[in-house]
């Protein structure tokens, strides 16, 4: 194991001499799970160009992050980039219903409370807001009903 270590230190090295740095590359996966976000979670989306809503539906099981668009018939998945206690971005990659909603957009996800999280969709350069909404969670708000 010392001969591989030492092997490994001689040749970032020599790569030196043609390369910059011999750091490793980031993953894109993010460090944090953000488990505030376990659960189902429903909203109502506002797309702001067309002025249209679109009801959202997400699930959060076992770091899986399922996403359902049933008015626009489309579903997909998001993948996590990073997290913090507070909140989470994502890329969606649609999986369903790709002639419906655009694939790789940029989300950011904010914890308001237990309840709530505020959700905001940008364009795949991530330079334009497209989309909000408030998620609350399935089941406290059947615990609100009577």
């Amino acid at each position: 194991m010392t001969y591989r270590v030492l092997a490994t230190v001689t040749i970032c090295l020599g790569l030196l001499l043609t390369i910059s740095s011999c750091t490793p590359l980031k993953s894109t996966t993010a460090s944090i799970y953000p488990a505030w976000m376990d659960g189902e979670w429903k909203g109502v989306g506002l797309q702001l160009n067309i002025r249209q809503t679109w009801i959202m539906e997400l699930n959060v099981d076992k770091k899986i992050f399922e996403i359902r668009y049933p008015t626009l018939e489309c579903t997909g998945v998001w993948k996590l980039k990073t997290a913090t206690n507070s909140n989470a971005e994502f890329i969606e990659m649609i999986t369903y219903g790709n002639d419906r909603c655009t694939n790789g957009g940029k989300i950011i996800i904010t914890k308001i409370d237990q309840n709530h999280l505020s959700f905001s969709y940008f364009s795949s350069n991530g330079n334009k807001l497209q989309a909000h909404s408030t998620l609350v969670n399935v089941k406290y708000k059947a615990s609100l009903k009577i």
